[in-house]
């Protein structure tokens, strides 16, 4: 024989599962957040990285050209500016 279940005992197990998706919906979003946040690390790091790179860029552009500069095969007195 089944069991009978009254309106009550039917609301309380409806509210039950709706607790239950919300408390899914809760840890997924705090989930989400806790990606979010460190995604936005990751782009952090990687704009400092990008920043450091253009600088060490800047340092050996000059250094880079004096070579090109010294090692062709002109003669020496023969330097493009």
């Amino acid at each position: 024989m089944g069991t009978v279940h009254t309106q009550s005992q039917q609301g309380h197990e409806l509210l039950a599962e709706k607790v239950k998706i919300l408390g899914g919906v809760k840890m997924g979003a705090a989930d989400l957040q806790r990606r979010i946040l460190e995604l936005e690390e990751q782009v952090n790091n990687l704009a400092g990285d990008k920043r450091k790179l253009e600088e060490r860029v800047e340092e050996l552009t000059p250094h880079k050209m004096f070579v090109a500069m010294l090692s062709s095969n002109k003669p020496p007195y023969w330097v493009e500016v």
